[in-house]
């Protein structure tokens, strides 16, 4: 199949046609989409030649050639996308994920320009509490945002990746000797409340 040079792809290219798919998700860049190049010929590709729609498999396949060269925002198209067909007859397949280096990841400070990619065994946390990870420089997070993060869920307890989430893994202490700030109208409301406590 002849796919001419787009916003997409830089390049004129010829596809194989099992190396193509009728319709799909836009982040799909290993797999050429049909219907937006030849939506006219529906009943040549879908009914004479069996061309099928994207899967989860497709989405995998699309997940593990994940590379340095993706953009965040692509790297995180890929992973809604599995997210979104998610199934207990899925778990297998998606599993084998943990094994890639796809997850991309950032100190705590660090801009999106810092992004490295990493598998699941590498010691990075899931910033699931809004705004914190900024106070562990020396730590790697996930380089998602918390509004991401939040929906995704689902694919991160079938990769079983709970325990990287930053609830679980860190502590909450008080450090004495931090600057801290009076609460006036607590102070206010105790002070109005001893003499009850008094009698």
């Amino acid at each position: 199949m002849f796919f001419p040079a787009d916003g997409q792809f830089s390049r004129d290219a010829w596809v194989r046609i099992k190396d193509c798919v009728w319709d799909g998700p836009a982040c799909l860049r290993h797999i050429r989409l049909l219907e937006p190049e030849y939506g006219a010929r529906f009943i040549l590709f879908c009914t004479i030649l069996k061309c099928r729609k994207a899967s989860l498999t497709d989405l995998i396949s699309e997940a593990k050639k994940i590379g340095e060269d993706d953009s965040l925002q692509h790297i995180k198209q890929v992973f809604q996308e599995i997210n979104s067909r998610v199934g207990s007859n899925s778990a297998n397949e998606i599993k084998k994920l943990k094994e890639f280096q796809i997850f991309p990841t950032r100190k705590g400070n660090d801009s999106a320009r810092s992004i490295r990619l990493q598998d699941a065994d590498k010691e990075w946390y899931i910033p699931d509490i809004q705004d914190v990870a900024t106070h562990f420089k020396d730590k790697r997070f996930l380089a998602f945002n918390y509004q991401t993060i939040k929906p995704l869920r689902p694919l991160f307890r079938l990769l079983g990746l709970e325990k990287k989430y930053l609830s679980q893994a860190a502590v909450r202490t008080t450090a004495p000797g931090k600057s801290f700030r009076q609460n006036q109208e607590y102070q206010l409301w105790l002070r109005d409340r001893i003499r009850y406590v008094k009698r």
